[in-house]
C-alpha cells in the first residue's frame, strides 16, 4: 500500500482488483479512504472487500499510516 495516497484505485499493475474497484474512478485521498474503509460495498458496489472499519479512530489511524507509507 506504499504510495496509495494520490493513486487511482485499482491501478497497480499485476495486483488483483475487482472490476468495480478498477472502474470506480476513485483517486485515493484521506476522504476517499475514510468513506471506503467505513463501508466498502456502499462506496464501491461489487468490490471484493466485504468488511469495513466502523470505528472512526481506527480508520483515522490507518489513513495516517498510509499517508506516511507514501513518503518512504
Amino acid at each position: 500500500l506504499s504510495g496509495v495516497i494520490g493513486r487511482a484505485a485499482g491501478s497497480v499493475e499485476g495486483a488483483r482488483y475487482s472490476a468495480a474497484l478498477r472502474e470506480s474512478d476513485i483517486v485515493w485521498d484521506s476522504g476517499a479512504l475514510d468513506a471506503f474503509l467505513a463501508a466498502p460495498r456502499q462506496r464501491v458496489p461489487g468490490t471484493s472487500m466485504t468488511v469495513g472499519v466502523p470505528n472512526a479512530a481506527q480508520r483515522a489511524a490507518i489513513i495516517v499510516y498510509l499517508e506516511g507509507a507514501g513518503a518512504q
